[in-house]
């Protein structure tokens, strides 16, 4: 397992296939993007972590969530 810099967060968003269909963990329909210049790199990485902005990662690595709660 890969082990990343701790500021990164896994936000809940995965590749579900090599085209890059985007998913969000809870099955939410995903409609909104905020890529860092460069991204995705349409490689094998498949999560998404954020730091300034969404970066497509390996889903192997560790990394913090960030989690929405409802009220």
């Amino acid at each position: 397992m890969v082990s990343v810099d701790w500021k990164w967060f896994w936000i809940g968003l995965y590749s579900v296939d090599k085209e890059r269909s985007w998913r969000w963990s809870d099955k939410t329909p995903f409609n909104y993007t905020a890529w860092e210049p460069g991204k995705p790199n349409l490689n094998s990485l498949s999560c998404v972590v954020v730091d300034h902005g969404f970066i497509d990662f390996d889903c192997n690595a560790k990394f913090q969530a960030m989690c929405k709660r409802k009220p």
